[in-house]
């Protein structure tokens, strides 16, 4: 599997404020990366960068293993939504891709592919003014789908919009997905994240704070709360024991996040088995959206 983007230590700054910090990550042929992160982390900066919008002072990335030079490849292989484009408000759909494809430099032949592809192809003839925010959003997609690009790099393409629309946006990335597209997308709507993407980056202050693949994000893990008439002893069982890990003591409960295919069953009957009798055994599922506030909790201000 080949590198589509690689990133070493990249560095930004405006000011005196560094908004990308030393990043680095690779994204290989067919992924659909996800970068998240607060208001701030960095995500939009990242991928200017990468798209050549902005100049980075330190560092360096290189799309294609660097076989194609950037400009090149940004021009005949990568299609971005990094800023909205502008569309002329009394043209219809049609008309504007036409002037998009002449801007591209590439033949209009694939207006009608990119508007079936969002489903706005029955609104072809329409104004652009009379479309709604989540149509708007998808006829951005659609511009940056001419071309028939190999790698897609999206900035907030749901931002600001309403659940149905949010729907329709990772509809479109699933069915690109599925295509075979390499797909970029910087998000902070967690959710959307963990069902369109393969992997999944965590920026805070311009900083990676961790990256996995999205079948190894927390969730699939289970932290439950127990208590017994002796919280000491049950800590000691607990931490010398091979179902839990991560055991941390309390005066009221204490907290395990237990071993993968250990159940709360197993635990009340590993415990009985030791003298130990639960008065509480409470199991709680560790989502997504609780490790990305923890990991972001620092002290400071994000830049």
């Amino acid at each position: 599997m080949g590198a589509i983007l690689e990133v070493n230590a990249i560095k930004k700054y405006f000011g005196r404020i560094c908004a990308v910090d030393g990043l680095s990550f690779r994204v290989n042929r067919g992924e659909v990366y996800g970068i998240l992160g607060p208001n701030g982390s960095g995500k939009t900066t990242t991928l200017a960068i990468v798209m050549g919008l902005i100049n980075s002072q330190d560092g360096k990335y290189s799309w294609f293993g660097g076989r194609i030079p950037p400009a090149e490849a940004r021009k005949k292989k990568i299609g971005a939504l990094i800023e909205v484009p502008y569309f002329y408000p009394y043209l219809n759909l049609e008309d504007n891709l036409k002037i998009i494809a002449k801007i591209k430099n590439i033949l209009p032949g694939g207006i009608d592919r990119v508007l079936k592809s969002v489903n706005l192809h029955h609104r072809k003839n329409t104004g652009f003014k009379t479309l709604s925010l989540g149509m708007k959003q998808r006829m951005a997609i659609a511009s940056v789908l001419l071309g028939d690009p190999e790698v897609l790099v999206l900035d907030e393409p749901a931002n600001g919009m309403d659940p149905q629309g949010i729907a329709e946006i990772r509809e479109i990335i699933i069915n690109e997905r599925e295509k075979g597209k390499t797909i970029i997308m910087a998000s902070h709507i967690l959710a959307e994240v963990e069902k369109v993407c393969t992997h999944v980056a965590v920026l805070k202050d311009g900083k990676l704070l961790a990256e996995c693949p999205v079948t190894e994000l927390p969730g699939k893990e289970t932290k439950v709360l127990l208590a017994s008439e002796d919280n000491n002893k049950l800590y000691q069982v607990l931490i010398s024991s091979a179902i839990a890990k991560n055991v941390t003591p309390g005066e009221e409960f204490v907290t395990a996040i237990l071993k993968e295919g250990i159940t709360t069953a197993k635990v009340n009957r590993y415990l009985m088995q030791q003298g130990i009798v639960l008065s509480r055994l409470e199991e709680k599922k560790i989502s997504l959206e609780s490790h990305f506030l923890e990991l972001v909790k620092s002290p400071g201000t994000s830049n």
